[in-house]
């Protein structure tokens, strides 16, 4: 039986947005669900909804607890409504799950432009594959521009997220990050203690062990010194 003939009334309705600039993105957000709220109006279909907000980072299924629930009550509805394909995932593992639950169950996924009936038709299922593999590298060349634009904002001296880094302070007049010297002294020994081989355990360990305080006056932790051997903004010349 073809999607298009089948009897859909009750549809799980699946919303995403990053938690990237999150102001742009909740009035995205909010835009995606007045346009599948009214397209599920028009065509008569009841819904229930599934939103999420993920970091950039989320990549595994685990990290998608609402996809996670929508897969696992899949059966409960007759198809999935998304406003397009990479709503649902830019990652192909994640892709791939969708798909054959998509076909184990015969669930077909609703766009406003189409219905991709996965478990019957082979070019809506080449479309699906094709789809997300574009979005999949989209999303990969985003990650590498952003992490180039954080890496040259941060030799300018600009401060380049909401926290300032440990070991600097942002100047009132120009609103670049300068140097604390009192606590670049840490940052210097966290780097040289990483140059002779040392792992973050065993880095903060030492520091904690030595007296060394973060910023707020506490132990340093593990997250805490990851941090600042992964910033782009301590590996620049002039620190």
């Amino acid at each position: 039986m073809s999607a298009s003939s089948k009897d859909i009334r009750h549809v799980a309705m699946y919303l995403r947005i990053s938690q990237e600039k999150k102001s742009e993105n909740f009035e995205t957000l909010a835009n995606h669900r007045n346009l599948l709220k009214e397209f599920a109006t028009n065509n008569g279909y009841t819904f229930e909804t599934f939103e999420e907000v993920l970091s950039g980072g989320a990549s595994e299924l685990g990290q998608r607890p609402q996809l996670q629930k929508l897969l696992n009550e899949v059966e409960k509805f007759d198809a999935i409504l998304v406003v397009e394909l990479s709503r649902l995932s830019r990652n192909g593992l994640i892709s791939e799950t969708v798909l054959q639950y998509c076909k184990d169950y015969d669930k077909p996924i609703i766009t406003p432009d189409k219905v991709y009936d996965l478990a019957n038709s082979d070019n809506d299922v080449l479309t699906f594959r094709f789809g997300s593999l574009i979005a999949s590298q989209e999303h990969a060349l985003i990650g590498k521009r952003s992490k180039y634009n954080k890496i040259q904002m941060a030799r300018a001296g600009l401060h380049i997220s909401g926290s300032i880094p440990f070991g600097y302070v942002r100047s009132s007049t120009t609103k670049k990050l300068e140097i604390n010297e009192e606590e670049a002294k840490t940052v210097r020994y966290i780097y040289s203690l990483h140059t002779q081989g040392l792992g973050s355990f065993r880095i903060r360990d030492i520091l904690n062990m030595e007296g060394y305080k973060s910023a707020t006056g506490k132990h340093f932790n593990l997250p805490s010194i990851k941090r600042i051997l992964r910033n782009p903004v301590y590996k620049m010349d002039r620190f």
